[in-house]
């Protein structure tokens, strides 16, 4: 038995399993619902920036539902909208899925920035690529920050190292290795910048697909 944040007491039956990760397990819940259960030893998740970003309705971050209780102060875990991955490949897709997916997460991070919210934990296996965009799943690594200027900067340069390391991820499914070229250029992509979705946009200009913006000899394998 757990209770929601409206203290409505709901029962869990038995759930297909998802996921497992550092913090917990997550479930199916119907079609288009998930359940997070944490374990036992973890931090939980601060259920003031829960309440924050569950407002803030960002754009390219999971949907959130509920909290869920074990009784009024122990959080067991929480409800949010289910992704399934749709996209293979992102440096097959066209440019302006990277781009978009890009400004959208670049938008919602600055809004998390302006509440003082730190955006952590933005790695590619907290991501899914559906045919929307890039949707970010997990964030319970989310911390308050005092410095917004320092925090606007961090939670940048952390959706350009989220973007980077998916590259990194997909162009070793094509059975490309890394190597210090493809590094360079990946750095070059998605380096920091002021205005980073313009940086990007030029960066990435006239090209239809993102293997265009590699060095030659790594297009078209």
């Amino acid at each position: 038995m757990i209770c929601l944040n409206n203290k409505e007491m709901v029962e869990l039956p038995d759930l297909e399993l998802i996921s497992c990760g550092s913090q917990g397990k997550v479930y199916k819940l119907g079609d288009d619902k998930c359940v997070k259960i944490y374990d036992d030893d973890v931090s939980k998740y601060d259920a003031s920036i829960f309440k924050k970003i569950k407002e803030l309705d960002l754009d390219g971050y999971c949907k959130l539902y509920d909290l869920l209780y074990k009784d009024d102060d122990d959080i067991l875990g929480y409800t949010m909208k289910y992704y399934e991955e749709q996209v293979e490949n992102i440096l097959m897709m066209p440019t302006e899925y990277t781009i978009d997916s890009f400004n959208r997460l670049y938008n919602s991070v600055n809004r998390l920035g302006n509440n003082g919210i730190l955006a952590c934990d933005t790695i590619p296996a907290n991501s899914i690529m559906t045919n929307d965009g890039v949707v970010l799943i997990d964030f319970d690594a989310c911390r308050m920050f005092n410095d917004k200027e320092r925090v606007l900067d961090v939670n940048t340069n952390n959706i350009l190292y989220l973007f980077r390391r998916i590259y990194e991820r997909d162009i070793q499914k094509l059975g490309i290795g890394m190597d210090d070229n493809l590094d360079n250029t990946f750095k070059c992509l998605f380096g920091f910048s002021k205005e980073p979705v313009k940086a990007l946009e030029q960066r990435m200009a006239y090209t239809k697909t993102p293997m265009e913006a590699l060095p030659y000899q790594y297009r078209y394998r």
